[in-house]
Formats: structure tokens, sequence, C-alpha cells
């Protein structure tokens, strides 16, 4: 099946590139329901250390998005080894900053961390509030209500 929406297409490149960095060899999972009746998806069958990972990795993109700042430093090199960060010699301290692939997959990666991991009142709190920087990551995460099947009259 292909994607209907840009958040399910970017589950698949994060998907793609976590299984090929970690070198995971299973197929993708049907859609695992979670809490509350939500499906988590595709990326909810990684295993629990790739899930570890992609968990940091958003919170990573969120807390940039928060400060106002795409830039980072002192990332762990297992977060750089998903391959969605770029590095870049220079002058700082350790010599590099990091990068996201794109602003795009860190607005989806922020979208991720608010949706899964943000407790519900604070979420709501969060989108009240949002800024101007933040409305990529609505959309996001407006892409990730599950479409409902037309209900028989």
């Amino acid at each position: 099946l292909l994607p209907r929406t840009l958040t399910r297409l970017h589950d698949h490149f994060v998907y793609g590139c976590i299984t090929k960095a970690l070198e995971i060899q299973q197929p993708p999972q049907p859609p695992v329901v979670g809490g509350r009746g939500r499906r988590v998806g595709l990326l909810g069958s990684l295993p629990g250390h790739a899930q570890d990972l992609l968990n940091q990795i958003c919170q990573l993109a969120y807390e940039g998005l928060v400060q106002g700042d795409n830039v980072h430093q002192n990332v762990g090199e297992a977060l750089l080894m998903l391959g969605l960060m770029e590095t870049v010699s220079t002058l700082c301290p350790d010599g590099h900053t990091h990068y996201f692939l794109h602003k795009h997959l860190q607005h989806y990666l922020a979208s991720r961390h608010l949706a899964l991991i943000t407790p519900d009142d604070r979420r709501t709190n969060i989108i009240k509030e949002a800024s101007i920087r933040m409305a990529p990551v609505l959309q996001y995460l407006a892409g990730r209500i599950e479409e409902e099947p037309p209900s028989p009259i």
C-alpha cells in the first residue's frame, strides 16, 4: 500500500532509515493497537532499542524547534548512525554541528514526539500556544489522525 498522507510517507522513510542503519532484518508488521486503542503504525513494529533511539531523536527534534534552533551539538553517536541527521565540521568546541536532513523531517519527528510521548493535557497547551514555527508540526500531527471508515446508515 502506498502512503496516503505526507505523515505516512515520513513513517516509511524513517522506518527504512532505522532498519537499514540498525540492520534490522524483519519485514514490516501490520499496525499495532496501542494504549487507548491508538494505532501505533509501522514504526511501532520496531524492536525496543530502535524505539528508544527513535524517541530520543524525536525529542531532540521537538526541543530544537521549541528553542528556535535547528543546529544541534553533542548529539550521541547512536542517534547520528540512524541516518536522519548530517554532520558538518565547524569551529565549535567539539568541531561538529548536526542538522536534520531536512526541516520537514524535523517537523515530522517533533510531531511524533507530541503525539506519542507528550501527555494529552500538556499537548493541548502546546497546541494552543503554538508559534508560527510550530505550524508545520501541527500539520504532521493532523496527519496522524486515522481516516475512519464510513459508518453504515
